[in-house]
């Protein structure tokens, strides 16, 4: 029980430290544009790990319709990777 009431205190001086922090209008707006960056930076590598597949795919002589659809690259993208 004391173990719980513990976590519980941990938790709210988090969820304190938070609200204050993100009170800030200037660290918000850090915050907010570190996360934007964080985004962009996923998408890419999510995009780059695509591409890859689909080249591996296209060297496996996979029908180009089909990598379109598994990988959501337009036929178009996918014969500009040849």
């Amino acid at each position: 029980m004391r173990e719980e009431a513990k976590e519980d205190e941990v938790m709210e001086r988090a969820l304190q430290f938070m609200e204050e922090f993100l009170a800030d209008e200037e660290i918000k707006n850090v915050y907010d544009k570190i996360n934007d960056v964080e985004r962009v930076a996923l998408h890419k590598g999510e995009k780059k790990g695509i591409i890859k597949t689909a080249k591996n795919l296209l060297q496996l002589n996979i029908a180009i319709e089909d990598i379109s659809k598994a990988t959501g690259l337009s036929i178009k993208e996918l014969e500009n990777l040849n």
